[in-house]
């Protein structure tokens, strides 16, 4: 599923979360350990790391990728597992908590 990133690798991105753009640069390298994904993007002239967590699912369209981290999408559909989860107190400190991310192509 990570293959998918290859379609980014030397393409100025967005990455986009809540409709506020997190980060900004040139993608030039990606990996993955673990449960993460780290992203290693160019930003004016320098190269900077960026760790995100590995996503239920990666989507790609027309404009960039989608790494959902929805837990309808984790659940797959369950409605008794989603209401279970949203049961559960929320973390605070988790900002891709079900929510959409999205690197943009610029």
């Amino acid at each position: 599923m990570i293959d998918i990133l290859n379609s980014a690798l030397q393409r100025d991105i967005n990455i986009v979360c809540n409709n506020k753009i997190i980060r900004s640069g040139t993608l030039i390298l990606f990996s993955r350990k673990d449960f993460y994904i780290t992203l290693f993007l160019k930003i004016k002239n320098a190269d900077k790391k960026y760790e995100l967590p590995y996503p239920y699912d990666i989507i790609e369209n027309k404009t960039g990728l989608i790494f959902d981290y929805k837990l309808d999408t984790f659940v797959k559909g369950n409605k008794a597992k989603y209401n279970m989860l949203m049961n559960i107190s929320k973390p605070t400190s988790g900002k891709f908590f079900n929510c959409e991310l999205r690197l943009d192509y610029i």
